[in-house]
């Protein structure tokens, strides 16, 4: 069947309008093994072409790897995995997928390891989950490094992987069963880390809408996700630096099913049944009404299309598999701002089997992005000294860097370079780079987060008595916290409550993956000795104070403050005082009781005053805040009279006869009186 026959005319004259150029691209995707043994090969540098089938035909869901060249290394369903060779290789074990998953198969490979990852999910009942395979490959074979491992519990089928902003790491992306989680885990060079991050939002999936899809935009900045049989599409924005879920736009009643996103990620494709057409809207203005607004119809098909679940390809083409009629449609151009200059056609390659097109190929969306400019980046976690290089499409030959924060702006003029950031926060890192012709820039937000410095868990702790459960708190603001305890137990929150003596040891990951680990020690310490109280004076003390033991002091049975190893007497009663060590560790107490005081001024203790007799200025000491001072002579007449606010001060007597006179001090409800001698 021609192709005139299947798509509206008008659109299929306008073809020739979409310009190609593959040979910028990354060709990891070239090969798609989709889910009725049909093989698609964009090797070819157009639209896609039919190439040789498959030996094994999945249900659905299934993924492949190409090297850089686009020649296939593996393929792959969510049960077997097999080379180029079309040899299998899990042979004595199995991959713990389920072949009805829409997103089933995942294959990624990180480019400065040589390791290969192979992601599965199950997605269906509380027995389910995300299943990890690895291997490396020795000559002609291949070697495991994870058979079937289990990474989560209790997934939906959906799965999807984008490029880090930093041009090097790959985000991995899946929803929760029976929950509104989405997980995210971070593919780096020295592997898989193993810390997944938990977002809650969107949609909660339930028993019988576990199969879902995850779209991600080629640039990694939006995700699309819409639960089969919902009829509603969420999009999120995506920090692609820290791997977060960002502002959140639900088109409910959307009436569109699925979706893909164009590879600039400024619109989404989407289809509609009965008649079937497609549609698109415009994401470059982030509102709902806009977007809900901005809905175009691209192409109305003829009866009985039955378009299934659309993907995303190279040379900004967007694959929408026909179930009905057995072909493989795509649209072309579809990041044009024009929508005239959207071209909808088939291929020409016919399924082999149109059973269960819904699930076809899976892989990491930044295959079919390719920016003409761009940069790289490699963080120092230790030290925030970031190595930056540039990359370009058009053999730029000058370059410019400038880092920006505030006030604060440095720059360079070299195609990579390293630079030390000095401050947390939100830094603009801006790359220009020019051939004398053209000039091109990129510009990103990096955060950086503070670096955690050894001991960040505190000292080691001593404990005795009823101490447990001692809380044990990690730093705050993290992605995830693995505490490693004396018994080998694990828990996945910022804090623990330690219930025994021994090490534990917390490794946590901050939001941009770097990984610290602090060490604590709980060990068993003594009660604290019974003390002894002395008196010295009008104090008491404790005579074999412990260092690093609190004093806690007692007037009968209520405590009166008093946390040092003495303290001045305030009047008559039972005095008592017991040893506080950390966590509250108690020891015994001793008493005392005290029936008498030395005097009964206690300032009178701490004034001093002098000289006495004194010939012209006489000097006080160690007043309390806001002391009276009055001087009479023998008469009782008043001669002098002030309030000090100083500590010390020196009254001048100069002008008065000699003679014999009383210094009258009034402080902290006390009068004290003393007979002073004028010569």
């Amino acid at each position: 069947m021609k192709s005139r026959d299947i798509w509206p005319k008008v659109l299929v004259l306008v073809v020739g309008i979409f310009i190609v150029n593959v040979s910028k691209a990354q060709l990891e995707a070239n090969i798609w093994y989709v889910s009725d043994s049909t093989r698609i090969d964009w090797n070819k540098g157009k639209y896609p072409f039919l190439s040789k089938p498959t030996i094994y035909a999945p249900e659905e869901g299934t993924g492949s790897i190409c090297d850089s060249l686009g020649n296939l290394l593996f393929y792959c369903s969510a049960k077997y995995l097999f080379n180029a060779k079309n040899e299998l290789l899990n042979k004595d074990f199995d991959l713990n997928g389920d072949e009805s998953t829409t997103q089933g198969a995942l294959i990624l490979k990180h480019k400065e390891s040589a390791e290969y990852y192979l992601f599965v999910n199950s997605g269906h009942g509380d027995s389910g989950g995300l299943f990890l395979t690895s291997w490396l490959v020795s000559g002609d074979s291949v070697v495991f490094t994870a058979k079937g491992k289990r990474l989560l519990y209790r997934t939906g089928e959906g799965i999807n992987a984008i490029n880090h902003q930093n041009g090097r790491d790959i985000w991995i992306i899946t929803h929760g069963y029976r929950n509104n989680l989405y997980y995210i885990i971070c593919l780096t060079n020295s592997g898989l880390s193993q810390c997944i991050k938990y977002f809650k939002s969107g949609p909660y999936i339930g028993d019988m809408y576990t199969a879902n899809n995850i779209w991600i935009a080629p640039d990694g900045s939006k995700i699309g996700f819409e639960p089969i049989l919902y009829d509603t599409q969420y999009l999120y924005k995506f920090n692609s630096q820290i791997g977060a879920m960002g502002s959140l736009i639900v088109l409910p009643n959307s009436q569109d099913l699925a979706m893909s996103f164009s590879s600039s990620g400024n619109f989404i494709y989407s289809w509609f049944d009965f008649p079937d057409r497609i549609f698109r809207r415009n994401l470059s203005n982030w509102n709902e009404k806009a977007i809900r607004d901005s809905r175009q119809l691209v192409a109305t098909l003829k009866s009985n299309s039955t378009l299934r679940w659309p993907r995303v390809g190279y040379d900004d083409i967007i694959v929408f598999p026909r179930y009905a009629k057995s072909y493989i449609g795509i649209v072309s151009n579809a990041s044009s701002d024009v929508i005239q200059n959207v071209v909808v056609k088939d291929t020409g390659i016919i399924l082999l089997k149109t059973k269960c097109t819904n699930g076809n190929f899976n892989t990491n969306q930044s295959y079919f992005y390719t920016p003409a400019i761009n940069y790289k980046y490699k963080q120092d976690c230790n030290t925030n000294e970031f190595q930056f290089w540039g990359v370009d499409t058009f053999s730029a030959n000058a370059y410019r860097w400038e880092i920006k924060k505030g006030n604060s702006i440095s720059k360079y003029t070299t195609k990579s370079m390293n630079h030390q950031f000095t401050d947390t926060g939100i830094w603009q890192v801006k790359y220009v780079a020019t051939n004398g012709s053209r000039m091109d820039s990129v510009s990103k937000e990096i955060e950086i987060f503070p670096i955690l410095k050894s001991g960040f868990l505190g000292k080691d702790i001593g404990y005795c008595g009823n101490a447990f459960p001692i809380t044990l708190q990690g730093p705050t603001g993290m992605n995830c916290y693995t505490w490693s305890k004396p018994k080998g137990t694990e828990t996945y929150i910022d804090h623990i409550n330690a219930d025994a003596a021994g090490t534990y040891i917390l490794e946590t990951c901050n939001p941009v993956f770097c990984t610290y680990t602090d060490t604590i020690k709980i060990f068993e310490k003594a009660e604290p000795d019974t003390p002894k109280i002395i008196r010295k004076g009008d104090s008491l003390f404790v005579s074999n104070a412990e260092p690093g033991v609190q004093y806690q002091w007692y007037k009968g049975n209520t405590f009166i403050g008093k946390t040092g190893i003495g303290f001045k007497l305030l009047d008559t009663a039972w005095y008592k005082v017991r040893g506080v060590a950390p966590i509250n560790c108690f020891g015994a107490f001793d008493s005392v009781k005290v029936e008498s005081l030395r005097s009964k001024s206690l300032l009178r203790d701490q004034i001093q005053m002098y000289p006495n007799p004194v010939s012209d200025e006489i000097h006080i000491r160690n007043l309390p805040s806001r002391t009276r001072l009055s001087i009479l002579d023998v008469t009782g007449r008043l001669v002098y009279e002030a309030t000090s606010v100083q500590t010390n001060i020196s009254i001048s007597l100069n002008q008065l006869p000699a003679g014999h006179y009383q210094l009258v001090l009034e402080a902290v409800n006390e009068r004290m009186v003393y007979t002073v001698i004028k010569l």
